[in-house]
């Protein structure tokens, strides 16, 4: 294929210059890539996935950085950051030779996290890069690049009125390996909601019996 024979930077530039961000789904909260572009056989058609996919990511990490950094936006920006983490998981990560248009988002993220947590009482740029990773997969833990979504966003979402916050941190805490994301998920054993509170008691037992995590 002819994109075989082009550079990484060249590319880069092609995809800049030929790929716009798609419109908005219905029902979504960010411009979703074209779905049907993802397996196709073509490799510039599964670039364009690729760059349509970084453009959602950066349009996540653009309404973070434009957020007031309050508790309300980030129940607000929680939508957004479940696309956003699907997408990433879709993209298979960074290990696929064609997602280095996501991988450099995923690094821009990085570096811009300090910045954004700077102006916020709350880490939200941690917690936007955060989202940015494998959470399904536990045995990410050993790349040099993840990142732990930061205990202080993840802390009152656990007691959120919102059941989709509560659902949201316990899923987030249930893999940091830390005694205090152990005991946010004591607490949430008692959460008023029974299908919630029994996977809190599961998450427990995963971690202390499984993993050896206290």
């Amino acid at each position: 294929h002819w994109t075989e024979r082009l550079s990484h930077s060249i590319l880069l530039l092609a995809l800049d210059t030929f790929v716009e961000e798609p419109p908005a789904s219905l029902g979504s909260a960010l411009p979703m890539p074209d779905a049907t572009l993802m397996h196709s056989t073509d490799r510039w058609e599964r670039l364009v996935w690729q760059k349509q996919t970084a453009l959602a990511l950066e349009r996540f990490l653009a309404r973070v950085e434009q957020s007031n950094g309050t508790l309300d936006a980030v129940h607000a920006l929680l939508p957004m950051a479940h696309e956003a983490s699907d997408l990433f998981t879709q993209v298979g990560g960074t290990r696929w030779a064609d997602a280095f248009p996501v991988h450099e988002v995923v690094n821009r993220a990085r570096q811009r996290a300090a910045e954004i947590d700077a102006g916020f009482e709350l880490p939200l740029g941690t917690w936007a890069a955060a989202e940015l990773q494998h959470f399904t997969d536990a045995t990410i833990q050993q790349s040099e690049n993840w990142l732990a979504p930061p205990l202080e966003v993840l802390e009152p979402l656990s007691r959120s009125r919102d059941f989709a916050a509560r659902e949201y941190a316990l899923r987030r805490l249930a893999l940091i390996d830390d005694p205090a994301a152990s005991r946010l998920i004591e607490a949430m054993v008692h959460d008023p909601n029974e299908t919630l509170a029994r996977h809190a008691t599961e998450t427990l037992y995963w971690r202390r019996e499984i993993r050896g995590w206290e």
